[in-house]
């Protein structure tokens, strides 16, 4: 998203809390049919394609977390905007972090056809052992050949640290969780 609406507009049209997450419309001058179906309601509805809330402003739909990031710091960096947590309806001021593109695939979840349950490791067939491997900077790093999938996993959350993964990258994502649930 450009930055095609400016802090100042947002403060006219909507209130944040940043607690909670939660945008609410504010009422408009000399527009009382909208006020009365807008006015203090929750502005926002959920993007069910990508699982993000989404805005609707000057006929564009938004990205939530980018126009609350434009309302509380006055631009958006070109960079993502994060969702710390992993859950792209958090909005809490406290769960959002610009990060660059690269940051931002340090923090991602793990894949929802991932059969060994963690991100960068996966059973060799042709030798029978765990392996594991990371990417970083463009480059495929192959960590070693394990019996055992804890040594594994020891090996991969050891580069995680050492390149500077965010804790939460393969975590399980946001959709497997409601899954089960």
């Amino acid at each position: 998203m450009n930055n095609s609406i400016s802090q100042a507009e947002l403060r006219t049209l909507i209130d944040y809390d940043p607690s909670t997450g939660v945008v609410r419309w504010k009422p408009r001058q000399n527009l009382r049919r909208w006020n009365a179906l807008h006015s203090g309601k929750i502005a926002g509805s959920l993007n069910r394609s990508d699982g993000y809330m989404q805005i609707c402003i000057n006929k564009k739909n938004l990205r939530l977390h980018r126009v609350i990031w434009i309302l509380v710091n006055g631009d958006a960096p070109f960079e993502h905007i994060d969702h710390i947590n992993g859950n792209p309806t958090d909005n809490r001021l406290e769960n959002l972090r610009a990060v660059t593109s690269r940051e931002n695939m340090k923090n991602k979840p793990r894949s929802t056809n991932n059969t060994s349950g963690h991100i960068g490791v996966t059973w060799n067939r042709s030798v029978n052992k765990w392996q594991a491997q990371i990417g970083y900077s463009r480059r495929s790093f192959h960590l070693g050949l394990f019996d055992e999938l804890a040594a594994a996993v020891e090996a991969r959350k050891a580069a995680e640290a050492r390149f500077g993964f965010h804790p939460n990258h393969g975590r399980a994502s946001q959709a497997a969780e409601e899954r089960k649930s």
